[in-house]
């Protein structure tokens, strides 16, 4: 008998091959190294392609208009100086654009737009790489999930971010800080000397500083407009959760931190309850236009939520610090429940010079000291102009519920 049923399998079997033999190749995105001035649209990018920007070079990318390009990565090289001028990439996945180590310059003419993937930073500047940002156009840069809006990666620290002028708005993606650390890591060092600054955090982070159970890093502000706001337990300026400030310097410029519900406007995200271990670092300030504000349980200038707020000093400046109705911190000082040391000390703050108005929360927050239920504040005024009003608390000391308000030092001001 012969065997049918063996035949056309086999005749089956060479078909099939025959059909996946007559399917084109799926195409891998192409790398394009560039290490000179380049009209991306020029190169026929589509979806997957990435351009690479050689090792110290210097390369001006410009395209014709701005349309969105979708779905490709720029990534650079080491020590790169990068002018952008009307380039707008969306990616679907890894990073928008990327600075990998060295000593870099991003400099921005026209209309320019980075957002990235999840896990991704709009714009990647990872640890141990610097990167400084100028010009006079504009810059949106959009973080993944979990992804800094200009900083690190998901678990990654930024680097050195530097910004000396441009328009830019940097949106972190959820747990991403807008300008600063990746989910879990710290803001590395933000220098902003000029420029216009938005910063908005994602769950938990700072607008600018740390990610989500990141720490803030070294942040100095000397000049520039800049708006920072926090998210749900970050500061506007500062930490994020579970996290308080390293060192936060203000010199100079026009600074608006918004801070969260745990989060301080300027200083440290909540804190972790009774078991918070960690103290605040240090918020100096010498100068500027500051308005600060914060939510429920924390301070304007200070602590989050059952947090430390370290030591605060100012010299200089105009600077405004206020909560609103339903908020138990102190306009400067500590938030809700502020986290006493080993001394019994939950912070320190000194006034030598500035022009200060400080309004406490209205459910038991003092203008200048600690908030609810804190533990003790010490406090030093020598010089400036004060104005501080607690609600159900001391104008100058402690906060509803403080039987012990610290040691309060006054030697002058007005």
């Amino acid at each position: 008998m012969k065997n049918v049923f063996g035949k056309k399998l086999y005749i089956s079997m060479m078909l099939a091959c025959a059909a996946v033999l007559l399917i084109p190749a799926v195409a891998f995105g192409a790398n394009y190294p560039v290490s000179s001035d380049t009209d991306i649209s020029t190169l026929g990018l589509v979806s997957g392609d990435t351009i690479t920007v050689a090792s110290g070079s210097s390369v001006k990318l410009t395209a014709p208009n701005t349309a969105t390009i979708y779905d490709i990565n720029i990534i650079c090289e080491p020590d790169v100086n990068l002018t952008v001028q009307n380039v707008m990439v969306s990616a679907a996945s890894g990073n928008a654009l990327a600075f990998s180590g060295g000593t870099n310059t991003l400099t921005l003419l026209s209309t320019n737009s980075f957002a990235s993937g999840s896990t991704c930073a709009g714009i990647a500047v990872e640890d141990s790489t610097v990167l400084t940002i100028s010009g006079t156009g504009t810059c949106k840069a959009t973080g993944g999930y979990r992804g800094a809006g200009i900083g690190g990666d998901n678990e990654t620290n930024a680097g050195t971010i530097n910004i000396t002028g441009g328009t830019i708005t940097a949106i972190g993606g959820q747990a991403g800080a807008g300008i600063g650390g990746g989910q879990h890591k710290a803001g590395g060092r933000i220098n902003i000397s000029g420029g216009t600054i938005t910063a908005t955090a994602g769950l938990d982070a700072a607008g600018i500083g740390g990610g989500a159970v990141g720490s803030s890093g070294v942040i100095s502000i000397s000049n520039g407009t800049v708006t920072a706001t926090g998210n749900s337990s970050g500061a506007g300026i500062g930490a994020g959760s579970m996290h308080q400030a390293e060192r936060i310097t203000i010199s100079g410029g026009t600074i608006r931190a918004y801070g969260s519900a745990y989060g301080a406007g300027i200083g440290g995200g909540s804190g972790n309850g009774a078991s918070t271990t960690e103290l605040g670092g240090e918020i100096i300030i010498t100068g500027g236009t500051i308005t600060a504000t914060a939510g429920q349980n924390s301070a304007a200038i200070g602590s989050g939520h059952y947090a430390h707020c370290g030591s605060i000093t100012i010299s200089g400046g105009k600077i405004t610090a206020t909560l609103s109705s339903s908020t138990y911190g102190a306009a400067i000082g500590t938030g809700n429940y502020g986290r006493a040391d080993a001394s019994g000390s939950a912070g320190s703050i000194r006034i030598d010079n500035g022009d200060i108005y400080a309004y406490g929360g209205a459910l038991g927050g003092a203008g200048i000291g600690g908030g609810q239920y804190s533990g003790t504040v010490n406090i030093t005024i020598n010089g400036g102009k004060v104005e501080a009003t607690g609600r159900r608390a001391a104008g100058i000391g402690g906060g509803k519920g403080n039987t012990n308000c610290g040691t309060i030092v006054i030697t002058g001001g007005l």
